[in-house]
């Protein structure tokens, strides 16, 4: 590199890092609070997603879970005298059964809770 170009090189290097290192100048309308204020609603708007889907119909989810129970509870006693015979694999599906059984009592009596407070 000859002398000169070495010198462009090093000004336009000091100018970009002159021009990386100076803060922009923010400046905003004075009318730009009071525009972005009107724009916003007075009332505030219901929020519209799945939780309040949640609360508003919530027997449908209780009577799907009663008749889970229900299914559960036939299920385990329909399988009780074929464990007699085969306890190993029988036993495992009962056990299954009442671990979805304990499961849906448990999300019955928080899902009670929370929706009284």
């Amino acid at each position: 590199m000859t002398n000169d170009a070495q010198d462009t090189q090093d000004e336009r290097n000091t100018a970009l890092v002159r021009a990386l290192e100076t803060s922009p100048q923010i400046t905003a309308p004075q009318d730009f609070a009071t525009r972005v204020m009107a724009r916003v609603p007075q009332k505030p708007q219901p929020y519209q997603r799945f939780a309040n889907a949640v609360f508003t119909a919530p027997d449908y989810g209780r009577k799907a879970i009663f008749a889970a129970l229900v299914v559960l509870v036939v299920l385990m006693f329909a399988l009780t005298p074929a464990a007699a015979g085969k306890p190993n694999t029988w036993t495992t599906i009962q056990l299954v059964l009442l671990l979805q059984l304990s499961v849906f009592v448990l999300w019955l009596g928080f899902s009670r809770r929370s929706s009284r407070q």
